[in-house]
């Protein structure tokens, strides 16, 4: 089952938590699913590999602004 059911609602959680990380490089990937869409944070292998199994598909980055 994927965490959100359309791509509008992945896209705006992975904005809100983008936000809360400490290292500006760090970014979400948000990948399409059969059933939804899964946001994974782009460290977590574990995820990504899980998505790629299950017939996912990446389809967007989410970076984290950095105001100098």
């Amino acid at each position: 089952m994927s965490q959100f059911k359309t791509l509008e609602q992945a896209i705006a959680y992975a904005r809100e938590k983008v936000k809360t990380f400490r290292d500006p490089l760090d970014d979400i990937e948000i990948w399409q699913m059969p059933q939804g869409f899964d946001v994974v944070h782009c460290m977590n292998s574990n995820g990504r590999n899980w998505c790629i199994d299950n017939k996912g598909k990446k389809v967007s980055t989410i970076k984290k602004e950095v105001t100098a």
